[in-house]
Parts: C-alpha cells; sequence; structure tokens
C-alpha cells in the first residue's frame, strides 16, 4: 500500500500542478519574458517538480500515516478480542494457594 499510496499522490499533485503551471501562463497571470509557448512548457516543468515535492514530502506521509493507524487500530481490535478471558478466583484463603486468575 505505501508504494501505491506514494505513486497515486506523485502523479496527482504532478500532473494538477503542471496543468496549474500552464493555465498561468495562458490566463497572462504570469507574463513570460520572450516566447509565451516555451515560458509555458518551462513554467509547467518547475510547477510539476514543485507538485512532486510537495506530494513526496509531505502529503505522501500524511496519508500513509492515517492509512497505517486505522490499520493498526482494527489490527489491535482484533488481537484484544482473541485474549483468554480472566476469571477472578473468590477472595477466600481456601485460594491463597491458586493464582489470583486462571486463564479459559
Amino acid at each position: 500500500m505505501d508504494g501505491v499510496i506514494n505513486l497515486a499522490t506523485f502523479v496527482l499533485f504532478a500532473q494538477s500542478f503542471k496543468h496549474i503551471g500552464r493555465k498561468l501562463v495562458d490566463k497572462n497571470i504570469i507574463k513570460p519574458f520572450g516566447n509565451k509557448k516555451n515560458f509555458s512548457e518551462e513554467f509547467a516543468a518547475v510547477t510539476n517538480l514543485a507538485g512532486s515535492l510537495l506530494a513526496v514530502n509531505i502529503v505522501s506521509p500524511v496519508i500513509r500515516n492515517k492509512f497505517g493507524a486505522a490499520v493498526q487500530s482494527e489490527f489491535m481490535k482484533k488481537q484484544i478480542d482473541k485474549k483468554p478471558k480472566i476469571i477472578q478466583t473468590p477472595k477466600n484463603p481456601i485460594f491463597k494457594n491458586f493464582s489470583s486468575s486462571l486463564k479459559i
């Protein structure tokens, strides 16, 4: 699952940021110094890199940790259910040589 989460966030953020970079240049929000077409692709590559770094260093670890915590929680619930039940012995001098609990 770790690889799937890494790959999915990388592709999603890298492509989204690349698309945003092209749109910023196409709508003249970011103004090129020379040829608009070349600058659009260059800026898209820069925003693609920014999206990749964001995905790999921030988003992916957060998602992995949330997913891992959920899986660990479910695993622990199943393990707790499998523990043996404990029966307490009565507080009576007759039982003083017995252990304080018996496992079933």
